[in-house]
């Protein structure tokens, strides 16, 4: 393997990691302004709905944020 080789393999692995990260953390501000809207608006329904987005927002999430193996060839 040599040094291009290796400095492309290091380069997507950070962008992979970059990008759940980003993802999370958008994933996080758009939670916390819904629970902001139902705090606002004080209803069943819109705690409901904040909790429902919460909940399946943050799925991908997790499912993206899963390592994966590293093949040495």
């Amino acid at each position: 393997m040599n040094n291009v080789d290796m400095l492309a393999a290091v380069l997507d692995a950070g962008t992979r990691i970059l990008a759940a990260r980003i993802l999370a953390f958008i994933a996080l501000l758009m939670v916390f302004g819904l629970f902001c809207a139902a705090i606002w608006y004080q209803t069943w329904v819109a705690f409901a709905v904040a909790g429902t987005f919460g909940i399946t927002i943050f799925l991908p999430v997790l499912w993206a944020a899963k390592p994966e193996r590293v093949v040495n060839e």
